[in-house]
């Protein structure tokens, strides 16, 4: 009997409970964590704090979506001032910086033609 004590004692763990319980769950705490995310009524609460979940990952991509749309801005703002400066100014570089202007420039145009599609 001492010899299957450990295999017991390792069986009923709370390591081992605690991962066949979430295996046997793993559904329902999935739909349960896909309702509070995208779900309007999603309602949490931490001690005195209350949150809406829904609202706040809507909130969240809204916020991601405007930083996305200022980098955007930023980044076409950055090309156009290097397209001035080549056209304008590339007689004044040695022939190593018109390269790396070049490559500048259509790094950034491909970055921002793949960030408008």
């Amino acid at each position: 009997m001492s010899e299957i004590e450990p295999l017991i004692e390792a069986l009923v763990s709370w390591e081992v409970v605690a991962i066949i319980a979430i295996f046997c769950l793993r559904k329902p705490i999935t739909l349960l964590m896909e309702r509070l995310v995208s779900g309007q009524s999603g309602r949490a609460k931490i001690g005195p704090i209350e949150f809406e979940l829904g609202k706040l990952a809507e909130d969240g991509r809204q916020a991601i979506d405007h930083l996305n749309r200022i980098h955007l801005i930023v980044a076409e703002s950055r090309l156009l001032e290097l397209e001035i400066t080549q056209s304008h100014f590339s007689h004044s570089f040695s022939e190593e910086q018109n390269q790396k202007l070049s490559e500048l420039i259509e790094d950034l145009k491909e970055n921002v033609h793949k960030n408008h599609n």
